[in-house]
């Protein structure tokens, strides 16, 4: 969980004036950092824990970051699969959320993989750690 520390009032408020000043473009630029070490890491995980004799790395290659979302407050963007592909006999293509959601949570006689939350858990501070380099780059430039 991100946190930022202050010493005293005066403090706090220099502090939160300054989150307030920050433009757009430095906001998207935020996210878009944090977005990319979650992508990759959930790819990289997708790679090595969805492996097997039908495994064909088209849930991996299928992780695809959307453009950030600043709606007032509320700051977002996602990670998301894009997509669909033929499997097996079937006659309509399957998209690749569907697959991914079946890997990562299973279901009858398929037991979970889960790569999307063993990823978003260990590359979090990392994104963390991502987002704030782009911020403070910006404060330095101020």
């Amino acid at each position: 969980m991100a946190s930022f520390r202050v010493d005293g009032l005066d403090d706090l408020i220099e502090s939160t004036s300054h989150m307030s000043r920050i433009p757009d473009g430095v906001k998207s630029n935020i996210l878009t950092a944090m977005g990319e070490v979650i992508r990759k890491a959930q790819a990289a995980l997708a790679d090595r824990i969805l492996s097997g004799p039908y495994a064909t790395g088209g849930t991996a290659r299928a992780l695809s970051l959307s453009k950030p979302k600043l709606d007032g407050g509320e700051n977002r963007i996602s990670v998301t699969f894009k997509g669909s592909r033929q499997r097996g006999g079937e006659k309509k293509p399957t998209r690749n959320a569907v697959i991914a959601f079946i890997n990562e949570f299973g279901k009858r006689g398929q037991p979970a993989r889960p790569f999307i939350k063993q990823a978003n858990d260990q590359a979090g501070d990392q994104a963390v750690e991502a987002g704030a380099r782009v911020f403070y780059d910006w404060l330095e430039k101020q």
